[in-house]
């Protein structure tokens, strides 16, 4: 997977009265992904990707959240196997703090 060359959106950046400054940067993620099946209830069993995003940052300099006003998506056009599967666009986020390391690139 990789991050598409440009942003998707403009970067936004704002403050308030106590001088803490606010950046928005939206960027689309393309790539391939895979998940291994659990057949427990074959054939009617439910798959879920997980995806991982995460910051070099400390959460002192940045914390990551869901744009609630632009929900994540999936294109459902672009699944390859899309006749083979009923996909839903459910897409259910949550945010942990963690000091597991992660190698960056």
């Amino acid at each position: 997977s990789e991050l598409v060359n440009n942003l998707d959106e403009l970067v936004y950046a704002d403050s308030n009265d106590n001088d803490i400054i606010y950046v928005w940067e939206i960027r689309k993620v393309s790539g391939t992904f895979w998940e291994k099946l659990e057949l427990n209830s074959f054939p009617a069993d439910v798959q879920q990707l997980s995806l991982q995003i995460v910051t070099r940052c400390s959460i002192e300099e940045c914390i990551l959240v869901e744009n609630r006003l632009q929900p994540s998506m999936v294109n459902r056009e672009a699944f390859l196997a899309q006749q083979e599967w009923f996909l839903y666009e459910h897409v259910e986020t949550r945010s942990t703090i963690t000091t597991e390391d992660f190698s960056f690139r």
